[in-house]
């Protein structure tokens, strides 16, 4: 009798181990996956565009891909028209907008962060001048 309530009882604990293990295992995984986050631009150069690859390029884009790799997530690229980014972030279907004017209109609407880019006139010229 003493040997299989042992038997029970080391078994027991390997099953328990066994299960916490590759619960660790399966929560690593699904940390490991990264989230998706949709970004909603329009073609605005410098700051976001499309060049001749067909690369989404520009100094917003840079900021964003610095928060991604940052904050472990995946960005989804989503470009029309301002009006339709708009539309499509007071209805959840993108989740971030980068570069728009913020107006008291649009602040009933969406939440806005402190400005990172702060310029009114800018000249930009070549490097070799």
């Amino acid at each position: 009798m003493k040997k299989r309530r042992k038997r029970f009882v080391l078994v027991s604990i390997l099953v328990f181990l066994l299960a916490v293990v590759f619960y660790r295992i399966l929560i690593f995984k699904q940390e490991e996956r990264k989230r998706v986050l949709k970004v909603g631009f329009y073609d605005n150069y410098p700051y976001f565009y499309i060049n001749d690859k067909a690369k989404v390029c520009g100094d917003y884009n840079e900021i964003v891909k610095s928060l991604s790799k940052r904050l472990n997530f995946k960005v989804e690229y989503v470009n029309c028209s301002l009006l339709e980014l708009l539309k499509e972030l007071e209805n959840g279907e993108i989740d971030l907008v980068v570069g728009i004017n913020k107006t008291p209109e649009r602040e009933k609407f969406f939440e806005f962060s402190k400005n990172c880019i702060n310029e009114k006139n800018i000249v930009y010229t070549q490097m070799r001048i």
